[in-house]
């Protein structure tokens, strides 16, 4: 007979395994590897469409950037969750040089983040070049959710975009 503590834990560890089963099978069907220069020259393809003016290419390569980023993130958060959970104490103790290179993580998906918010607010842009207003500003209010104040110039420009398309 099992205990109900045991029968939990089972239930947990089953959970998680496929939670992380799911996550690591829908990057490796969808992209065949995953690492952060491929990331990044994503991104970089994408900047480099949009600022040559084709529109359609660039939105196809900016959600293409934002999918591969959310899986990005979602393995440093998994990688950095032990820390998170940690109790203060722990926390504490953590060596220095360790926490330090905990912080470059985050610094880091702070910019992949940064760069998904601009890639929804050059993704609203593009639908405005190319006529279409009801999807514009849908980016760019999807951008808005996610951008923080201290973001002034993606928050000037995404609010911006917004308010010059309905006449303000």
């Amino acid at each position: 007979m099992f205990t109900s503590s045991e029968i939990y834990a089972q239930s947990y560890e089953n959970r998680i395994e496929s939670e992380n089963k799911i996550l690591v099978e829908t990057i490796f069907e969808k992209f065949g590897s995953i690492n952060v220069q491929v990331m990044d020259s994503i991104y970089m393809s994408a900047q480099e469409l949009y600022n040559n003016g084709e529109y359609q290419k660039a939105i196809a390569s900016y959600h293409e950037y934002i999918e591969y980023s959310s899986f990005i993130m979602e393995l440093v958060y998994n990688s950095l969750e032990p820390f998170y959970k940690a109790e203060v104490e722990e926390k504490e103790a953590f060596p220095v040089a360790q926490l330090n290179r905990l912080v470059s993580y985050e610094r880091r998906v702070n910019q992949i983040r940064v760069n998904n918010i601009q890639s929804l607010i050059n993704i609203g842009k593009s639908y405005f070049e190319l006529g279409d207003t009801k999807k514009s500003i849908y980016y760019q209010l999807e951008a808005l959710e996610d951008v923080k104040v201290t973001d002034i110039s993606q928050w000037l420009d995404a609010r911006g975009s917004v308010l010059y398309q309905i006449g303000m």
